[in-house]
């Protein structure tokens, strides 16, 4: 699992996460992300387990993240 969770990370979401195409589990809990999330995490078609919960993130769910249909858990 690629987890990132509780590491202080202070910011937006890096657009750079949209281009991993092969990443199946993205831990972001527990930081201090700020800003909307990403349309462009819609591009990760094997995502199956996204947890962004405990941040500072703004907006709504983008709708190109219900074209992720391996999508487990949000």
């Amino acid at each position: 699992m690629n987890t990132l969770r509780g590491n202080g990370i202070i910011g937006e979401i890096p657009t750079e996460f949209g281009n991993l195409s092969s990443l199946t589990n993205l831990d972001l809990q527990n930081n201090r992300l700020s800003g909307e999330i990403l349309s462009s995490l819609g591009n990760l078609k094997m995502l199956q387990f996204l947890t962004l919960s405990q941040n500072n993130l703004s907006g709504a769910i983008p709708e190109s993240l219900s074209s992720v249909t391996s999508l487990i858990n949000l």
